[in-house]
């Protein structure tokens, strides 16, 4: 937190009738060139106006005040002399700055030192994303049913429910989190009702309950008839099915009667380079997967209801199960959430972590809705993705200062300057 929190010192002085103590040059500020060099680079970068703006200055901490030189006038002999030493020796406030002056937020700093609003890391803190996908075919008499929990998600649900309607769910049940029910007035709700549920489901770490809340109500009829099957996964997990045209083709030849779970390994994409949110949608954006496949070996999991346990919570990543096992699409029998190398040849679950630099930061900020985070738990990830984002910021300006000065030279050189 200290390399995000960087204040100057600045000395108070002392002064009596007789002598003063020289306070140090003040801390360094950006001079108007600095400025100028600054501003035009965020032009090439697109995250500064036109009008250039003032750059914040360090804060000043509380100084030590400086001890005033005892004079041979015992009518003038300071109060925090050698002779005349007081229980309690004031602190003298910084200069300018209010002895309660709050903690600015280190992102706060960053976002003002790039002139970057607010609204950018998000997708303009919850506008919904607009995609470019034609409308879903859809598929209401099928046998699977979509559970997934959000928070603070409505600008990616959109993509999200369009896409896997058309891959054949025939129910998302979808348990808003937020304490407020941010879902409540989501356009989708009234659009294809009653395929997609939308039921407000707050409090803190909520996602096993809300998924056994919705298994019990798919096996109870609640969502329909004829549920076989309810799968468990995140806004930013998408299902690819690679050799079947929707989901209960998938199903009917992997999952069949007792034979449990289908887990399937997560295929990750992080930043691909994207400092901050656009409105395209997260699938277009984001296309170039990790090299790194050891990461993968997390899996998301489908499970045949009829086989679940009802009363007890499913973990995140796997059903409790009281018939069949845990398996791949190769028929491959494994324990826990990972499955390490296993196979995508014929699902995969894209893993969209992170989006952009600036969402990771939001995402970490807002917190998630299967975790009770403590506050040292919680800056532990908050801190770093800020650092994240500002290397990333750094690094990309640094590219553009150097194309920049390198055209600037060219410029120069045909115009005779050089």
């Amino acid at each position: 937190m200290s390399s995000f929190l960087r204040r100057s010192q600045s000395a108070s002085t002392a002064s009596n009738a007789t002598s003063a103590a020289a306070a140090p040059p003040p801390a360094p500020v950006p001079t108007s060139s600095d400025e100028s060099t600054l501003h035009k680079i965020g032009l090439f970068l697109g995250l500064r106006s036109e009008s250039p703006t003032s750059y914040p200055t360090a804060m000043p901490t509380t100084a030590t005040p400086t001890t005033a030189t005892p004079t041979d006038t015992p009518t003038m002999t300071p109060t925090n002399s050698p002779t005349e030493v007081p229980t309690e020796v004031p602190t003298a406030a910084p200069t300018g700055i209010p002895t309660d002056a709050p903690i600015i937020d280190p992102l706060d700093q960053l976002l003002s030192k790039y002139d970057i609003p607010v609204s950018a890391l998000d997708c303009d803190g919850g506008k919904v994303v607009v995609s470019s996908y034609p409308p879903p075919r859809l598929y209401p008499n099928g046998s699977a049913v979509l559970c997934v929990i959000v928070l603070n998600e409505k600008q990616y649900i959109d993509e999200w429910i369009n896409y896997h309607l058309g891959l054949g769910f025939s129910k998302i049940v979808v348990y808003d989190n937020s304490a407020s029910f941010d879902l409540r007035e989501w356009r989708l709700q009234e659009q294809i009702t009653p395929m997609v549920e939308v039921i407000h489901f707050p409090g803190l770490a909520s996602q096993q309950r809300s998924y056994l809340t919705c298994a019990q109500s798919a096996l109870n009829g609640q969502f329909g008839e004829n549920k076989k099957w309810a799968a468990f996964f995140d806004v930013d997990e998408f299902l690819v099915l690679k050799k079947h045209e929707h989901v209960d083709q998938l199903l009917e030849e992997h999952l069949p009667k007792g034979s449990g779970a289908l887990g399937i390994n997560w295929a990750m994409f992080s930043f691909n380079g994207k400092l901050l949110c656009d409105a395209k949608p997260v699938t277009k954006r984001f296309v170039y997967r990790d090299p790194n496949v050891n990461d993968n070996k997390h899996v998301k999991s489908i499970v045949r209801l009829d086989d679940m346990q009802m009363n007890s919570k499913p973990h995140a990543h796997y059903p409790r199960l009281k018939n069949g096992n845990q398996h791949d699409t190769n028929g491959t029998v494994f324990s826990g959430p990972f499955n390490k190398n296993g196979p995508l040849d014929v699902a995969a679950f894209h893993h969209y972590n992170t989006k952009s630099y600036g969402e990771f930061v939001k995402k970490s900020q807002r917190g998630r809705a299967d975790l009770t985070l403590k506050e040292t738990e919680y800056m532990n990830h908050y801190y770093p993705s800020i650092k994240l984002f500002e290397d990333a910021l750094e690094k990309k300006i640094a590219r553009v200062s150097l194309v920049w000065q390198e055209q600037m030279s060219y410029l120069m050189i045909r115009l005779g300057h050089c």
